[in-house]
């Protein structure tokens, strides 16, 4: 069962906002944000600590608001517990994958899934954000990337984000049953026999 959205939008703003143009959107980009442990990063456990990070409110790790110009990256972050924040409004776009941050909506689970399994709450958290999303959106399938897998999407080719231990192709068809599913309950209610 999903958690409620934690909207920290203004608690967390940038002060910038670039307008989304909804009928360019294509989707979905998965992130992993917050602990990395190749270099012993740790931006925080919540997202409002990791939005810090970025505005350069704080300045433990300057090159974090270097590599966004200060800007907020994504528009839902999941923590661990299966909490989803939303740090920007769906019509902002959130710097988070160069050319495609335009025409997808960013979003990050909190930890490092190229090492650690996402928890089982925090999984299922983000399965129910994409099908949510992708219907706000009016998209009828399933348009789930993770950052390195989208063509020019980042500057280092090597970078794994989210990491292997996030299966896409299985995000990706729980996203898709978790759609059909609601579409069906809705046919349901409206009389529509299957």
């Amino acid at each position: 069962m999903l958690e409620p959205f934690v909207n920290i939008i203004d608690e967390v703003s940038d002060g910038h906002k670039i307008d989304r143009v909804f009928d360019d959107h294509e989707g979905i980009t998965i992130h992993r944000v917050g602990y990395n442990h190749k270099y012993g990063i740790d931006l925080g456990e919540t997202a409002a600590e990791i939005c810090g990070h970025f505005t350069g409110r704080n300045a433990q790790y300057p090159e974090v608001a270097k590599a966004t110009g200060g800007e907020l990256a994504y528009t839902i972050m999941i923590g661990k517990a299966g909490v989803p924040w939303q740090c920007l409004p769906l019509s902002d776009i959130g710097h988070h994958a160069r050319r495609w941050s335009y025409k997808t909506v960013g979003v990050a689970v909190i930890g490092d899934p190229r090492y650690v399994p996402l928890t089982n709450e925090q999984y299922w958290s983000l399965v129910d954000v994409c099908s949510i999303i992708s219907r706000v959106l009016g998209t009828s399938s399933v348009h789930v990337k993770g950052h390195d897998e989208l063509p020019g999407g980042m500057r280092d080719k090597t970078k794994e984000c989210p990491g292997k231990l996030l299966s896409m192709s299985q995000l990706r068809h729980d996203v898709w049953r978790v759609m059909r599913a609601s579409a069906e309950q809705e046919a349901l209610r409206v009389g529509l026999s299957p």
